[in-house]
């Protein structure tokens, strides 16, 4: 067979699966490794040619001897412009088998979140329209019945020792005595609104009652001593001022005891 038929027929090979968009990773991968061998294999019969060329006794027609070597050279050479192409075709083969093994896992999933998506939207919206207003009323019930029991009179001898006692509707309902400190609460549950995140269908948005707040006083900061100094400093001066009027006071009293004992003294003596 010739050599030149089997290096054509090899690169065209190589040609074809650089455009084959079926081909599989794995084959081109052997490809690679076939292009590989192929290349150590032109390179030596270049070394072999161009030894063979340059002695004149092993080739005495030094134009053939020439066109045999540079043959051997040519086709080295274009084996090796063929690899890098050839690998970066296995790579860009790998990622998407790669990806097309995710969509299998990723097209059935997403079909499964649209069902349950919309089974949900519907579900909800059933829900809720029976909940809220159930607990709306059992809220209702439940104050009814604190008030009630709060009001039940003890002084007569028909509620002594008497059994009418109620819990609240979801204690009923539950058959529970009691709710411990880390027992769920059904009443307690949260139900957002559909149409807007940051609302509440339960619990239903209510007024907040301050008339039971205990007031929160703001911290001075660091130089909360200030307003301190300056009230001291303001009495001070105000306790100061007082005594001077003071002392004014007693100067003031004391001139006029001495003019009423002067013209007393003289009164006596005329």
């Amino acid at each position: 067979m010739n050599t030149a038929t089997v290096e054509q027929s090899f690169e065209e090979r190589i040609v074809a699966a650089l455009t084959d968009h079926t081909i599989s990773s794995n084959d081109l991968y052997e490809l690679v490794e076939e292009t590989q061998l192929a290349i150590v294999t032109a390179q030596n019969d270049a070394t072999v040619a161009e030894k063979t060329a340059l002695d004149p006794l092993l080739s005495p027609n030094a134009s053939e001897a020439r066109q045999a070597m540079e043959d051997a050279v040519f086709r080295a050479a274009r084996l090796r412009s063929l690899l890098p192409r050839l690998k970066e075709r296995v790579t860009e083969v790998a990622h998407h088998e790669e990806y097309l093994q995710w969509r299998a896992q990723f097209d059935p999933l997403k079909v499964k979140v649209e069902a349950a998506a919309a089974q949900l939207k519907q579900v909800y919206a059933k829900v809720t329209a029976e909940l809220v207003p159930l607990f709306a009323e059992i809220e209702k019930i439940d104050a009814e019945v604190k008030r009630t029991l709060a009001a039940k009179p003890h002084h007569t001898k028909f509620a002594n020792g008497d059994a009418c006692h109620l819990r609240s509707v979801e204690l009923t309902a539950r058959g529970l005595k009691d709710f411990g400190i880390h027992d769920f609460k059904i009443m307690d549950i949260k139900l957002p609104d559909w149409q807007h995140p940051t609302k509440s269908l339960w619990p239903p948005d209510r007024q907040l009652d301050y008339s039971h707040t205990v007031p929160v006083f703001k911290h001075p900061g660091d130089e909360w001593w200030k307003p301190q100094a300056a009230d001291h400093a303001e009495a001070a001066a105000k306790a100061e001022q007082a005594n001077a009027d003071q002392a004014q006071a007693d100067g003031a009293a004391r001139e006029t005891r001495f003019h009423n004992l002067s013209d007393w003294g003289m009164k006596e003596v005329g």
